[in-house]
Formats: structure tokens, C-alpha cells, sequence
């Protein structure tokens, strides 16, 4: 039997909802709440060191998915925007490519600094430790800004204005590596803009990446009309 589930909620902060982290629910003694301290307002999203020294790349080195698509839209059609081609890109290009790389590194990080974005945030374990279930469920809600892992992560988001999405696939699988569920997670949520899209239904820009072992899920803000059904 397992007690009430792991929940990670949104607060809203200026523009941003920061994720705050509660107790673990596995196991059969709750651990007393941990109480982390407030992010700051529009953090700038941890970019990979190495996108800059070509000769530390490596294919392991995730972009998160809206940075992918600026860059792309950067070059024009001629890049695609998936991550091993951007990284291939950077890894053999002259000075002048890098720098203009590095260039819409830093106009992509002001423009979202001025844009109002959502976000929710878990420790890397939680999703680790879930994927050693024998039925994950990891459920994120963009309308409450909230993380819920367990047995009962979905009974808190039963309300029509509720967008989830499911990340109990992701958590899925073989475990023990670290690059293995963020890599999943990305994924996961590559299929949820497909599938929205496909339908005509916004999908929010929903991404994430992974810094210091703690996954970060951003999206803009939903608008209650706009999320209709879930897909």
C-alpha cells in the first residue's frame, strides 16, 4: 500500500511558478517536509557549457526543445531542430557560426526573461525512484503548476480545466542512468506537442531540462478555454 502521493507544487513568483518540493510518499514512515528556499523571480534557463567549446560536445548534451527550435529558426530551413543535428552543427563549425550561436543563445534567454512562463520543478530521484515501480505514475499538471507521483498522482486533477500530462511511460524502462528518464522525459513531452498540434489544440511550448540532478518543467501560462480536452 502506498501513502498519499509526492506533490510538487507551482507558487506563483512575479511572472514564474517556482516548484517547492514536499515529503517523499514510498515507504512506510513519512519523512517530515523538507522546506527549500524561494527561486529567484525569471531564473535564466542552465544552457550546457560545452554548446560553445566545440571540442567538449558530445551527443549526451540535451538542449531543451524551445532553445532547439530558436536556433533552428535562427540558420533558417536549412538546420532542423532536433537536438544531435544543432549539437552536430556546433561541434564543426567555424568561429562566425559559434559566435552567431552564441548570439541566439543570448537573445533567446532575454526574450524569455520578458515573457511570463510557468513552472515545476522535482528532484531527478522522484522520477528514478518511481521508475522502479512496477506501474510508474507520474502525473504534471500545466493548469494547477504541479507535480504528483504515485498511485494516486492523477485524483487530484479530475477538474475539465486539468491539462495533464502523463510521465509514467517515461519513468518506464531501465533506470540507474542519469541521462536515461531525462532523455525519456523530453520525449514524452516531444509526443504531447505532436499530438496537440495535431489537433489543432495549443500546446503550451511545454519543456524541461535537467540541471543538478532536479528536472525543471516550463510552459506558458494555460488559458482554462484553450486546454478543451486531453490528448
Amino acid at each position: 500500500m502506498r501513502s498519499r502521493p509526492l506533490v510538487h507544487r507551482g507558487a506563483h513568483t512575479s511572472r514564474v511558478f517556482h516548484g517547492a518540493t514536499t515529503t517523499p510518499r514510498r515507504g512506510t514512515v513519512a519523512k517530515p517536509p523538507v522546506t527549500r528556499a524561494a527561486a529567484p523571480a525569471n531564473p535564466p534557463i542552465p544552457l550546457p557549457h560545452p554548446l560553445i567549446e566545440s571540442s567538449c560536445l558530445h551527443v549526451q548534451c540535451k538542449l531543451p526543445i524551445n532553445l532547439r527550435e530558436f536556433i533552428a529558426h535562427q540558420f533558417g530551413a536549412a538546420l532542423k531542430s532536433d537536438d544531435d543535428t544543432i549539437l552536430a552543427m556546433a561541434a564543426n563549425a567555424d568561429d562566425e557560426t559559434l559566435s552567431k550561436v552564441a548570439r541566439a543563445i543570448r537573445r533567446y534567454s532575454t526574450n524569455r526573461a520578458r515573457e511570463a512562463w510557468a513552472e515545476c520543478a522535482a528532484p531527478l530521484r522522484n522520477f528514478e525512484r518511481e521508475s522502479a515501480t512496477e506501474a510508474p505514475r507520474t502525473i504534471l499538471c500545466l493548469s494547477c503548476a504541479r507535480i504528483d507521483f504515485g498511485d494516486s498522482a492523477d485524483e487530484f486533477h479530475r477538474h475539465l480545466r486539468c491539462l495533464t500530462v502523463d510521465f509514467g511511460p517515461a519513468c518506464a524502462g531501465q533506470s540507474g542512468a542519469d541521462a536515461a528518464i531525462p532523455d525519456r522525459l523530453q520525449c514524452r513531452i516531444e509526443e504531447f506537442r505532436a499530438m496537440r498540434a495535431a489537433f489543432g489544440l495549443p500546446h503550451f511550448d511545454l519543456d524541461c531540462y535537467v540541471a543538478s540532478r532536479r528536472v525543471t518543467f516550463s510552459w506558458r501560462p494555460v488559458d482554462s478555454a484553450a486546454v478543451r480536452v486531453n490528448v
